[in-house]
């Protein structure tokens, strides 16, 4: 379910939207046979930047957290990075990569006609687009797509971002 309010917020507190497993799949060829077995389905962008994603070797939990945009303090259009830096505050993180796509088969409950961003750095494509991961349920079944995320692209209040918990190495 989509958080609209978030009272815990102004306690900057989010609460865990759930916990993941990460390192599940070591290899891209291991994560897309799970997930063909599983019948989830992939656009052109996403399967491209699938090729790009460093997978883990570390298994381990990952708590997630579901957030709406306006809750982390944005009151206007946004690049990336001020996503990021307002996530911050509250000790949220962007995902790692195949944690975000791995997400995709951890994530059977999701409700049709919901679409959620993953909070990551963006993956730079063949074409030279800076996207992230998006998951949604459609009609036609559970999808993982992409967005564009360029470093100017502007995002508008409404989004729905997944964030992490864990803080990334590279920020201890």
């Amino acid at each position: 379910m989509i958080p609209s309010e978030n009272p815990i917020a102004s306690q900057h507190r989010f609460p865990t939207w759930r916990t993941v497993r990460r390192g599940v799949y070591k290899t891209l060829g291991a994560y897309l046979a799970a997930m063909n077995a599983g019948g989830y389905k992939f656009t052109q962008y996403a399967n491209q930047m699938l090729s790009m994603v460093i997978w883990a070797r570390e298994e381990g939990e990952e708590e997630l957290v579901l957030v709406l945009d306006m809750n982390l303090g944005l009151t206007s259009s946004y690049v990336i990075e001020e996503l990021f830096a307002a996530a911050a505050r509250f000790d949220l993180y962007p995902l790692d990569a195949d944690v975000a796509a791995g997400l995709r088969g951890q994530y059977d409950d999701q409700p049709i006609d919901e679409w959620c961003l993953a909070a990551m750095d963006p993956i730079v494509g063949f074409d030279r687009d800076h996207r992230v991961f998006e998951l949604g349920q459609n009609s036609d079944g559970h999808w993982l797509s992409v967005t564009f995320a360029n470093p100017k692209d502007l995002f508008h209040l409404g989004s729905v971002w997944i964030f992490s918990r864990r803080k990334p190495a590279s920020a201890t």
